[in-house]
């Protein structure tokens, strides 16, 4: 078998990020990280040297894990950006970024706990900064996998979303998927190219071993 990923340094971004309402409420999201954490394993598995950085979802890592990578845990979003900075003043030769990350903050977030009871709660929300595009500044020269998540589209509605978004981040390929099909060890994805070319997987088990083949046809 073919020795590319040996030794190659890999960054994977995995699980959700939290984002503070006041000192004990956050908003999130469902997911839980362990689609990250089955990448991470899986090239490792290759021979790479793989620095995993994990979110607060419910993946659970086992003792080989903690040996055999450099795993970051974050919690917040800002935690993320902050690692992502750090990491990324060393070269990644490939960057699989799978964290489901905030989308909105909290834009008066409070330093204490608001009173529960209160029927008139209401929680202004402002965009955040998509850190795909910062990676892709700090590390022009990596592989870059993005992630995008829609819910309830088409097949070609799910891949003409995933493909400009892809070219908008100038990712090398992208991993697009829909909630709705995706259950336990079921997730059907759809791995593009900038070209537009799609393959199909099926399970998490598939998405591991297609995602290595496409990127072994663009790196070899």
């Amino acid at each position: 078998m073919s020795q590319l990923f040996k030794n190659k340094k890999i960054l994977v971004t995995a699980g959700p990020t939290w984002s503070k309402v006041d000192r004990v409420r956050v908003l999130t999201s469902i997911f839980s990280g362990e689609t990250g954490l089955r990448f991470a394993r899986h090239f490792k598995s290759l021979g790479a040297n793989v620095t995993l950085l994990m979110g607060p979802g419910r993946a659970r890592f086992c003792k080989e894990d903690w040996q055999e990578m450099n795993i970051r845990q974050f919690w917040y979003y800002d935690d993320l950006a902050d690692l992502l900075e750090e990491e990324l003043e060393s070269h990644y030769d490939i960057i699989i970024h799978s964290s489901a990350v905030s989308d909105y903050k909290v834009a008066d977030n409070k330093n204490e706990k608001t009173p529960s009871g209160r029927n008139d709660l209401s929680l202004g929300l402002l965009p955040t900064a998509k850190l795909v595009d910062r990676i892709r500044t700090l590390a022009p020269e990596s592989f870059l996998i993005k992630f995008k998540l829609q819910v309830g589209l088409t097949k070609e509605e799910l891949h003409s979303i995933a493909i400009n978004s892809l070219h908008a981040s100038n990712a090398d390929l992208i991993v697009a998927n829909d909630l709705d099909y995706m259950e336990g060890e079921k997730h059907i994805a759809f791995i593009i190219s900038p070209q537009g070319d799609s393959c199909e997987a099926t399970t998490k088990e598939e998405m591991c071993q297609n995602l290595e083949q496409q990127i072994r046809i663009r790196l070899k």
